[in-house]
């Protein structure tokens, strides 16, 4: 367990001027990592904060991720996912330079834009089952969310 005078870097970034949370989560029996980030909907010009609630609202979470994916040149495939007793998931996801796995996974949460990415390197060109893997962990996540401010 770390000190209190240990310079090792937090793990959990609060950006208030955008209203974002964000922690990376390991799993502590596969040490696979997750980003996981919270935040809220631009303001508007009256610098009200809207609340994210329809699917208009993740359709323009989406595109605007899928944006600034294609604007670096990559090409994702979108995908939707629905689980029993989870939320909906709208997913980004592509294969990078044949090792990783790159996975944005949004749904809506409180009003709040959700955004889960696992990071998953392959080392045996496994894709499909690697992106399966990132899709159960966003599931995954989503319930655990769910539950608890229920």
């Amino acid at each position: 367990m770390p000190s209190a005078t240990t310079t090792r870097e937090d793990p959990v970034e609060v950006v208030s001027d955008y209203h974002t949370f964000q922690v990376e989560y390991v799993d502590p029996a596969t040490m696979r990592k997750v980003l996981v980030t919270l935040y809220t909907l631009p303001a508007d010009a009256k610098g009200n904060i809207p609340v994210a609630s329809s699917d208009r609202d993740l359709d323009a979470v989406v595109a605007s991720a899928e944006k600034e994916m294609l604007r670096q040149r990559i090409k994702p495939e979108m995908k939707d996912l629905a689980m029993p007793d989870a939320p909906r998931f709208r997913c980004l996801q592509t294969i990078m330079n044949e090792k990783v796995v790159h996975q944005v996974c949004s749904t809506l949460f409180k009003g709040r834009v959700l955004e889960i990415q696992p990071v998953t390197t392959v080392n045996d060109k496994a894709y499909a089952s690697a992106m399966q893997r990132g899709e159960e962990w966003a599931v995954k996540l989503g319930k655990i969310m769910s539950n608890a401010v229920k």
